[in-house]
């Protein structure tokens, strides 16, 4: 009886892995839609508007940047930056789409790339002032941010100037950067203009959601938290049992970009279980190219399967058959943010101490050993992902002369780490927050397997080695995954977003980032082969 039962239980198992891989794997979907960015971007230059109009769209461009840096494409957040600071108007504004007019709108978006990319290109700096100088030139006396000539907005309910707010955490985080407080006072002017001037709009599902999620977005990170979850409130009433939300509240379609939005808004005001079930259905939307049209009619998921509802007479009249370049961006951000979640509830759960004689502690604590010795001084060591920084408080306590550091992208679980000798911060494996070529080693444990984009995830760790310094990645392998994929410990779901490591590929990787003295090995623990090392170091 008892073998039946868990005969049973291995083929649920088996069904669930299964589903999860097939129906909600989220990394297959982020590697598609990486691969639409790279076919749409423009002679390296900028993003286009639409799949059918190939031209580069100046907005969209501009709130790309934070995107791409958040996800390991530096690069092309750096070129997307100059391309916009080469094409700044002499005024310090940025055009509409049609490329003739100043836009208040667009230029706050181009900002949201500028104020992120600051530190990592300085030479960017004036391009930022004219540009904020220039937006809070179009405020009036009241706090209004009025519209430069030519902009229309909407009188049927599909947009409105409400999503100037929109343009505002830009302008606050230049404001606090470059020590402005002109800034800062015309943020307050505006934000309390248009609360004051919308409420009516700002509680109500009034316009497309794509525009009404630019409002509740920009609330939640203008510190209006409370006035935002109101009116999530109210989108929670409307979003159906399989996590979709209608374009407006009065139709049946839905709006792709618009349900990633709110998705982000739900994340960011800690509701898990609303805004994963937007984000999955949107996902499922997604195309073969990797991109999403920007409507979509309405569609039922049974059982895993989406089926059209074809007695529903509706007219999906937001880009039906173009796909958008915007909803690739907030897909991102939306997987981003549901995984700063994820990690910020489950932050009490990690481990906070490992042995000495732990196999996977010793490999590291051997490797700096050498690597200090080596180079006969103290290291400048940093730990990727180091969760309530279990390896680094062991390391100081066997060798306190070494730097150490440690990065992870929750704030709850750094609250662990109190030893006042290691520095901490928040940053993730894809956009780790040090210069280029500053730390001796770097070290992931159990880590890169969260990374989606393994080989971004390494070069960036790459990026912030010094010339000679020392990598070590230590996390499960994918030999071992049959083996273990019945323990109770693994969580089918987690692999929506999580990976075991590929031997040969991750070996590929290091290569083509210049590692050499490569070596790899399984570390023995009471759970057999399952954690593998990869260890190199970066070029001179």
């Amino acid at each position: 009886m008892r073998h039946f039962e868990e005969k049973i239980a291995r083929k649920y198992k088996d069904f669930l892995i299964d589903n999860q891989l097939k129906n909600h794997n989220y990394i297959e979907a982020a590697y598609r839609a990486r691969k639409w960015i790279s076919k749409n971007t423009i002679q390296n230059k900028g993003i286009v508007i639409t799949s059918k109009q190939r031209t580069i769209y100046q907005e969209v461009t501009g709130y790309y940047i934070p995107t791409l840096l958040q996800w390991g494409m530096r690069e092309e957040a750096l070129k997307y930056t100059h391309y916009l600071c080469n094409i700044q108007e002499e005024s310090g504004a940025w055009l509409d789409g049609t490329q003739q007019r100043e836009s208040v709108f667009n230029t706050g978006q181009v900002l949201r790339g500028l104020v992120v990319m600051i530190e990592i290109a300085p030479e960017i700096r004036e391009n930022l002032i004219k540009g904020c100088d220039w937006l809070i030139s179009n405020i009036d006396d009241n706090g209004r941010l009025v519209s430069t000539p030519g902009t229309v907005w909407s009188k049927s309910g599909i947009n409105s100037e409400l999503i100037h707010l929109y343009c505002l955490p830009p302008l606050r985080d230049a404001g606090i950067i470059l020590g402005k407080k002109e800034y800062l006072d015309a943020v307050e002017r505006v934000k309390s203009f248009y609360i004051s001037q919308y409420m009516e709009d700002i509680e109500n599902f009034n316009y497309l959601s794509h525009f009404y999620a630019y409002v509740l977005e920009a609330l939640v990170d203008l510190g209006e938290t409370e006035l935002a979850a109101k009116a999530m409130k109210k989108i929670e009433k409307i979003q159906r049992i399989d996590g979709s939300v209608p374009a407006y509240k009065d139709c049946t379609w839905v709006c792709s970009t618009g349900l990633f939005q709110l998705a982000i808004v739900w994340f960011k005001l800690g509701n898990w279980d609303k805004g994963n079930k937007a984000f999955d259905y949107a996902v499922s939307l997604q195309n073969a190219s990797g991109g999403w049209y920007g409507g979509y009619c309405s569609k039922i998921r049974l059982h895993n399967k989406t089926v059209k509802l074809h007695l529903l007479k509706e007219t999906v009249s937001y880009f039906p058959d173009e796909e958008i370049s915007w909803a690739v961006k907030y897909f991102f951000d939306a997987l981003h943010y549901r995984e700063n979640v994820e990690f910020e509830n489950k932050a009490s759960s990690f481990m906070d101490y490992i042995s000495s004689d732990d196999g996977k502690f010793r490999v590291i604590y051997e490797q700096i050993l050498e690597e200090s010795k080596k180079k006969d001084r103290a290291l400048d060591v940093l730990d990727v992902g180091c969760g309530k920084g279990r390896y680094l408080k062991k390391l100081y306590l066997k060798d306190p002369s070494n730097s150490y550091r440690g990065v992870d992208i929750s704030h709850n679980v750094l609250k662990y780490l109190n030893n006042k000798n290691i520095k901490t911060g928040i940053s993730s494996i894809l956009n780790i927050n040090y210069p280029d070529n500053v730390l001796d080693v770097v070290f992931a444990t159990e880590s890169l397997e969260h990374a989606i984009f393994i080989d971004l995830a390494i070069k960036e760790m790459c990026r912030v080695l010094k010339p000679g310094g020392k990598l070590i990645i230590i996390d499960k392998d994918n030999d071992a995954f049959e083996e273990k994929r019945y323990v109770s410990w693994l969580d089918p779901k987690e692999l929506s977003t999580k990976q075991w490591l590929d031997t040969k590929h991750t070996l590929q990787i290091l290569s083509k980032e210049g590692l050499t003295e490569l070596e790899t090995f399984y570390i023995p623990t009471g759970e057999g082969n399952m954690y593998r090392a990869f260890i190199g170091r970066k070029t001179i």
